[in-house]
């Protein structure tokens, strides 16, 4: 019986050991990495790097945003009713707010403005709303820092 050697040429060569590097440990940890720094560059916190005087929406926060005590609890209260479509009237979206610590300074039919304190860096917190026949129906929550 012979044996027979294969012998690859330097092309198929190049292209046999770029198949087993893309498998190797050097390129997944490369991988892991990059995966690692676009988690960090997605995970940003809007509201600490907002210039002042910025509106920062309810959908435009990050995990990281997570932080603020306020932030937490607007979105515990007013998240469902937002989620939901349900209705709510001004005098009770007024006892929401003041539950919550915040000064009711504007309220008309389609928004209500109340100002912070002791919630840095967010100064005013802003309800967006569409007036209906059994109250008004939350569309949108802002935070201005």
């Amino acid at each position: 019986m012979s044996v027979e050697t294969l012998e690859l040429t330097v092309e198929e060569q190049a292209s046999v050991r770029a198949l087993l590097g893309s498998f190797a440990k050097g390129a997944d940890g490369t991988k892991r990495r990059t995966q690692r720094q676009s988690w960090l560059e997605v995970d940003i916190d809007v509201i600490d790097e907002a210039e002042p005087g910025t509106m920062v929406s309810w959908l435009q926060l990050t995990p990281k945003t997570r932080r603020y005590t306020i932030v937490r609890e607007t979105r515990a209260v007013f998240g469902p009713y937002i989620l939901d479509k349900i209705p709510i009237t001004l005098a009770g979206l007024s006892k929401r707010c003041q539950e919550l610590g915040m000064s009711v300074t504007t309220q008309k039919s389609n928004c209500t403005i109340c100002s912070l304190t002791m919630c840095e860096p967010i100064r005013i917190f802003q309800i967006e709303t569409e007036p209906r026949i059994t109250g008004v129906i939350i569309t949108n929550i802002i935070y201005i820092v």
